[in-house]
C-alpha cells in the first residue's frame, strides 16, 4: 500500500490535532474542582483512593459521624479540610497512646 507524502502529512496533522484537543480537555479536567466557598471537595471515590479504604468503610465512617460530609444533588462529598483535621486527630490519638 502506497501513501503519498501529502496524505500522510494530513493524517499526522489530524492525529496531532486530536491529541492536542485531548490534552487541553485533560488539563481542563485537572483544574476543575468541586468547591463550596472556594474549598475543595472530594467525592467518595477520591476519598477511598486517598485513604486507601473501601466504600463500605467510608460509609461506616459517615454513619458513625467520624467524618463530616455534604450531600449535593444526592451525591456525597467531603471537605478536604474536614478530612485533614480528622486525620490530624487520628494521628494525635495514636501518638498519645
Amino acid at each position: 500500500m502506497y501513501f503519498d507524502e501529502q496524505s500522510l502529512a494530513k493524517a499526522f496533522e489530524k492525529c496531532f490535532d486530536f491529541f492536542e484537543k485531548l490534552d487541553n480537555r485533560l488539563a481542563a479536567l485537572e483544574k476543575r474542582e468541586y468547591g463550596v466557598g472556594g474549598e475543595r471537595l472530594l467525592d467518595s471515590q477520591d476519598l477511598c483512593n486517598l485513604l486507601n479504604v473501601s466504600k463500605r468503610t467510608l460509609e461506616r465512617y459517615r454513619r458513625e459521624n467520624r467524618l463530616p460530609f455534604l450531600k449535593i444533588k444526592g451525591k456525597v462529598f467531603f471537605k478536604l479540610s474536614d478530612v485533614e483535621s480528622c486525620m490530624k486527630r487520628i494521628n494525635a490519638k495514636k501518638f498519645d497512646n
